[in-house]
């Protein structure tokens, strides 16, 4: 049984759908594809889902409001107390629903997390009595399918144009994307990969990310080529794609790929894909704000703002920074070791090697709520080391050079660990290292 019935035209189906998928990843039921419905069935079909259903939703269009069916269907939803209207084209309702207070959606850009959305949420979680429960990986995901199509808004679609067969939208990424990849791909490539790859050929935003981010990180059976993810990285992002935005923007951050190191324009970049919704950019763009750069003032304020919103979509490198302000009580936060641990265990879960390391420290001193446990801190710690964390690497070293909470004393392993944090400029490993080599 849905929570929500969407009353639409037929050829405004695309957005519907969008519509549908995006309260979905909110935690509420939809019903709205009339074109499932066997023909005989389809009147009966349809009263079952109006009668089930507690709310219906009707998107009101040109074509609606000439439509019999969602007409009829609006007044079944009066009748019943059901009825929450929108408005997805500037048009005139018909005369016996122009008085109905209405939901303007004409501007929204299809973004699922947007404001221009809080009234429908609200008043669909009020008749619920159920509070929208967020998927974030799933919002994630809409997201960049919709920035991938170029952001079009449902006016767009109400207009007739967007996502259709020979829409220019489909033309002009398919002339950027000309010749941007061989028509064959080479060889050994993953199967998802190929699929990617003629997608990406075929003018798809996404998929050219995709091949990009598998360039960057060397994956897919694509050999690691900085140079390539950044040009397919800029030319993904010039079609709208939130993450290689955000992907390009870090490149810029760290002068990789050909692309020279630029604080400020690595700046706009994450702006543009945190304004978005996109978690990385808001992480990175916190940082910047923490630290300064990129032509920013220190805000830390600011920083603590942006590190919440991306952490609460799971990021864990905003998780384990977020954690870091409360555990020294930076950027307006009272100082609070427990949610600090908190936040470490979150991120540390998900393989975050800094987490892991300030989380460690925790269990040594039995900070944070945390029971004192050396064990689990040698367990972290080693794990955060492996991953190439040179505050673990020194900070195991230590513990190991001074056989500190009953560790067995080893100064060859203390002599590694402290070798491996100092070759990555960790000062106090350096001094610590001259102690122990005769």
């Amino acid at each position: 049984m849905a929570d929500i019935f969407v009353s639409y035209k037929s050829e405004r189906r695309p957005a519907a759908r969008h519509l549908a998928k995006v309260l979905g990843a909110y935690g509420y039921k939809v019903w709205y594809d009339y074109g499932l419905i066997p023909g005989e069935n389809f009147e009966r079909r349809l009263h079952t889902e109006m009668a089930e259903a507690q709310i219906i939703l009707v998107l009101w269009c040109s074509m609606a409001k000439a439509s019999d069916w969602v007409n009829r269907e609006a007044k079944e939803a009066v009748q019943t107390g059901k009825y929450l209207p929108c408005r997805i084209e500037s048009t005139d309702l018909p005369d016996d629903f122009a008085l109905a207070d209405t939901i303007n959606l004409i501007d929204w850009d299809g973004a699922p997390r947007s404001h221009v959305l809080d009234r429908l949420l609200g008043d669909v979680a009020r008749r619920l009595e159920r509070d929208p429960t967020m998927d974030f990986n799933r919002l994630r995901e809409l997201d960049e399918d919709w920035r991938g199509y170029g952001a079009p808004s449902l006016s767009q679609f109400a207009l007739g144009e967007a996502l259709t067969p020979g829409a220019t939208l489909e033309s002009r990424n398919e002339r950027q994307t000309a010749g941007a990849l061989p028509q064959q791909p080479p060889s050994g490539l993953s199967q998802n990969l190929k699929n990617h790859w003629r997608n990406a050929i075929d003018g798809d935003p996404v998929a050219l990310y995709q091949i990009a981010w598998h360039y960057e990180f060397g994956r897919g059976g694509l050999p690691q080529n900085d140079r390539e993810a950044v040009r397919l990285y800029e030319l993904a992002a010039n079609q709208g794609n939130v993450s290689a935005t955000a992907n390009l923007g870090f490149m810029y951050a760290c002068g990789r790929g050909g692309a020279p190191k630029d604080d400020k324009e690595a700046v706009r970049l994450y702006k543009l894909a945190a304004d978005q919704g996109n978690a990385g950019a808001q992480a990175n763009l916190a940082i910047m704000h923490r630290d300064g750069r990129g032509g920013l003032d220190q805000n830390e304020n600011e920083a603590v703002r942006l590190f919440k919103l991306a952490a609460d979509q799971g990021n864990t490198f905003a998780q384990s920074d977020l954690g870091f302000m409360y555990e020294r009580g930076r950027g307006g936060l009272a100082k609070d070791e427990t949610q600090a641990a908190q936040l470490y265990k979150l991120a540390a879960q998900q393989g975050n090697a800094g987490a892991r390391a300030n989380l460690a420290a925790m269990y040594r001193d039995g900070r944070g709520s945390l029971q004192k446990d050396v064990e689990e801190a040698v367990r972290l710690y080693t794990l955060a080391a492996e991953q190439g964390n040179m505050y673990a690497q020194a900070d195991l070293g230590y513990l190991y050079e001074s056989g500190r909470g009953g560790v067995l004393i080893d100064r060859k392993k203390a002599a590694r660990l402290y070798k491996l944090a100092a070759d990555q400029g960790n000062r106090w490993a350096q001094e610590r290292l001259s102690e122990l080599e005769p």
